[in-house]
């Protein structure tokens, strides 16, 4: 099976007064690139986020981003402790009388004190507000998940299209093959004879079939089709086992199909061979560009 680098995802849950939103947007990477966008006070559960997303998934840009909100005014903001800030008050209003120079106090300064909230029930609010948003984070990174499996279906029939024309034009390459051969042989031994015709050089016929034989054979393009077909049959297993096909594993067998067409055609002489190894270069390229998706 296969698994795209692409996808969107979106994930809402409603608890504890809260509701926090996850979006999810993964883009294609050499490597997986985890990119966390929450507000400041939120930054501690990045750690536990990347290990959540790091062990479901193995390549891509991944950005992630959080929303939360309330219409609950204390969970905006922690009460005051009226016992803690009349007793605050009353302190900073004696000092102000008995100490020249200072002035009275204001609930601005108050304000600024941390002890006055009550910051009991809010740790207790952070901390369902934070299970919340690893759990809406779980759900979105299952649906992003989903989604890459969905495209990963249609890569693969993509994939599949492209190794059907790969195989034909490696097909009528090979049907070529002894046609090549023979007319290769033909023109070196046509050669051979003119050049030793005109140095004057006398020479047994069969030993002359021999060397355009053995020159012929350097061309011949038997072991590149081998090749081929094995890279194109692995390819296509790849892609069909029960587990996830690895998108660098695939990519490295593009390259080395797009090397034996090279060689196809830096050994090609023959002007109908070398439009079908054109055709088959241009399809590998093809196939390149799906793989590149690949996870």
């Amino acid at each position: 099976m296969i698994y795209s680098m692409t996808g969107y995802s979106k994930a809402s849950l409603s608890r504890y007064g809260y509701t926090v939103t996850i979006n999810i947007k993964s883009l294609n990477s050499r490597n997986l690139d985890i990119i966390i966008r929450f507000p400041r006070d939120f930054i501690h559960l990045e750690n536990e986020i990347r290990q959540s997303l790091r062990s479901k998934l193995r390549r891509g840009r991944v950005e992630i981003f959080l929303t939360v909100e309330t219409e609950n005014p204390c969970l905006k903001a922690p009460p005051i402790h009226p016992d803690i800030f009349r007793s605050y008050w009353n302190q900073l209003t004696l000092i102000s009388i008995s100490t020249p120079g200072i002035p009275r106090p204001t609930v601005g300064d108050l304000l600024k004190i941390s002890h006055i909230f009550d910051h009991g029930k809010d740790e207790e609010s952070q901390e369902d507000l934070q299970k919340l948003i690893l759990e809406t984070t779980n759900a979105a990174l299952d649906e992003v998940i989903a989604m890459r499996a969905e495209e990963g279906k249609i890569l693969k029939k993509a994939c599949e299209t492209h190794l059907e024309v790969i195989e034909n034009q490696v097909k009528q390459i090979e049907n070529r093959r002894e046609i090549v051969v023979k007319s290769l042989k033909d023109k070196i031994l046509e050669k051979l004879k003119q050049l030793l015709e005109d140095a004057s050089i006398a020479m047994d016929e069969n030993r002359l079939l021999m060397e355009a034989a053995l020159l012929a054979e350097k061309s011949d393009i038997t072991e590149e089709i081998v090749r081929l077909k094995g890279h194109v049959e692995h390819f296509r297993k790849m892609i069909s086992q029960p587990q996830p096909a690895d998108g660098r594993q695939l990519d490295f067998l593009v390259q080395e199909m797009h090397r034996e067409a090279n060689t196809l055609g830096a050994k090609s002489s023959d002007m109908n061979l070398s439009v079908f190894v054109v055709k088959l270069k241009t399809e590998i390229a093809k196939l390149r560009e799906q793989v590149q998706n690949i996870e």
